[in-house]
């Protein structure tokens, strides 16, 4: 029976990846900004941030010059901040035109069940500080930071009728030092995450990055889910959200490569 159901599965995801993994250069900014319209869809960007003074400007400056002065796709850039101590919130300040920055701490604080800390609070309380029908989250430590990381969320959920939520995947190449590169990266990913979900959730093994941080969706979705307040919080939603809503409303990005801090997987 268990050889019988893993073949189902297989069948399943290799279906799924024939038409819910897409490319990059499937979405022209400017065809999807003038879809964006026609549709009359708003567009929220929600960065979790803690102590990232050294990456999160230039993600800022990126976003604002492509995404919002050259081509209209974000309507909302937020930064929510766990705390830092470093000058990730003065950093920020130098883009006050574009972009709100909250204390995640200071947001809901008197509602005893939406007081917690961790990036999985972070991420739920951005519901509640953006207004926009797609919601899109990215981490704040993305050191070869450019528009694709948005993109390749919000263009298949404004291009595709049925696509209601998005995740990133690409390679996340070890680097431990300035211009040494290995194919070593992301050992939880691989060594914990990718195994338990093809054990335990055997249709979710399609997706290459589950613990990524780039993922997002349409609003009603996302507030139709629970947030674990931890690090848990992305193999949760993409649990969830398979469970409730099914796997076809699912898709994934190709985003190429991602740099930022990690381990290596030895």
């Amino acid at each position: 029976i268990y050889f019988i159901l893993k073949s189902m599965s297989l069948d399943n995801i290799k279906s799924w990846l024939s038409t819910n993994t897409f490319q990059l250069k499937e979405f022209d900014l400017k065809s999807l900004e003038i879809l964006k319209k026609e549709k009359g869809y708003t567009v929220a960007v929600v960065i979790p941030t803690l102590e990232e003074e050294d990456t999160i400007g230039n993600i800022l400056s990126y976003l604002i010059q492509k995404l919002i002065k050259d081509f209209s796709l974000i309507d909302e850039l937020i930064v929510l901040d766990g705390g830092s101590k470093d000058k990730t919130e003065e950093v920020c300040e130098k883009y006050k035109d574009y972009v709100k920055f909250y204390n995640q701490h200071e947001i809901l604080k008197n509602e005893k069940n939406l007081s917690y800390n961790g990036k999985g609070s972070a991420l739920h309380k951005g519901l509640f500080v953006t207004n926009s029908d797609i919601v899109t989250y990215m981490d704040a430590d993305i050191k070869n930071f450019d528009e694709r990381f948005v993109v390749g969320i919000i263009g298949p959920c404004i291009k595709y009728t049925n696509i209601k939520f998005m995740r990133g995947y690409y390679k996340r190449p070890y680097m431990p030092k300035e211009g040494v590169k290995s194919d070593e990266g992301g050992r939880v990913t691989e060594l914990c995450a990718r195994p338990l979900l093809n054990l335990l959730y055997p249709e979710l093994g399609g997706f290459i990055q589950p613990l990524g941080g780039e993922y997002g969706g349409f609003r009603d979705l996302l507030e139709d889910i629970e947030y674990t307040s931890g690090y848990g919080v992305e193999v949760q939603t993409l649990i969830e959200i398979y469970e409730k809503f099914g796997l076809s409303c699912m898709g994934q990005t190709n985003m190429i490569e991602r740099i930022h801090r990690h381990q290596p997987l030895a």
